[in-house]
């Protein structure tokens, strides 16, 4: 495989970079951008490398984007800069050969918040650029419902995004859920800090507006533990990942 590391996607923060992992021979796999997780205020693309090469290893294209982080720039900001490199990569997509692999917006932890509320709220993207799959791993959905928790609004809600819970809520995925072409699978670790009820919420809330979605649950499997062993042989996330991704390949990769 080829990897691209650290390109400008926007502005000169050192955080507006991406790494892009291209698969030898045909790209016969989506191109997915992975966004990494952190609560919105620590991680970096360099976590999820193994996610980018794991995935190209198996005919996809892969970005791995970095965001700005909170609490010196508190959300929105980190959605801003994930559309960003989608606008970066939808003008690169025809000289990579990129523009006609289905678009696949994947994230972990507050990566899934950004993956799922980026393709559910129209406001963010642009017309033309349209996901044709949503992968959310153990994703915070219902910011509101997460501020219940003293412990979570706390150390991650309000150094992210501060005390309005009108932004918590226009923040949450599950708000924006509504009928949408994409292909939705949401997948917890068996033990996930009480977010298996934010996926059966925003499942439920997809559900009824007719969009398909599947929930799975890794056994064994922790929070924090769960996207470290992506690419491991015999890991079921693993399997899960590269099955969904096949169906909306058409087969491959």
């Amino acid at each position: 495989m080829s990897v691209l590391l650290d390109l400008a996607y926007a502005g000169d923060h050192p955080r507006q970079r991406l790494d892009l992992y291209l698969p030898d021979g045909p790209h016969t796999g989506p191109l997915v951008v992975f966004c990494h997780g952190g609560a919105w205020l620590s991680g970096d693309r360099s976590d999820v490398a193994h996610v980018g090469r794991f995935l190209a290893g198996n005919g996809c294209v892969v970005v791995c984007p970095s965001y700005r982080l909170a609490p010196e720039h508190r959300f929105p900001a980190q959605a801003h800069d994930v559309v960003s490199a989608l606008v970066w990569l939808a003008a690169a997509a025809a000289p990579l050969g990129l523009d006609r692999a289905p678009l696949v917006l994947a994230g972990h932890s507050a990566g899934a918040q950004l993956a799922t509320l980026l393709a559910l709220d129209p406001r963010w993207l642009p017309a033309s650029i349209e996901p044709a799959g949503v992968v959310g791993l153990c994703g915070v959905y219902d910011l509101v419902a997460a501020a219940g928790s003293r412990w979570m609004r706390s150390t991650m809600l309000q150094p992210a995004l501060g005390d309005d819970p009108d932004l918590w809520r226009e923040a949450s995925p599950v708000t924006h859920a509504r009928s949408h072409p994409a292909r939705f699978w949401l997948h917890n670790a068996q033990v996930d800090w009480g977010l298996h009820r934010h996926t059966a919420a925003l499942a439920a809330a997809l559900a009824a507006h007719g969009t398909a979605v599947q929930t799975t649950v890794a056994e064994g499997r922790h929070h924090l533990d769960l996207v470290a062993h992506l690419g491991d042989e015999g890991d079921a996330t693993s399997g899960l990942l590269l099955g969904f991704l096949r169906s909306l390949a058409g087969g491959s990769p």
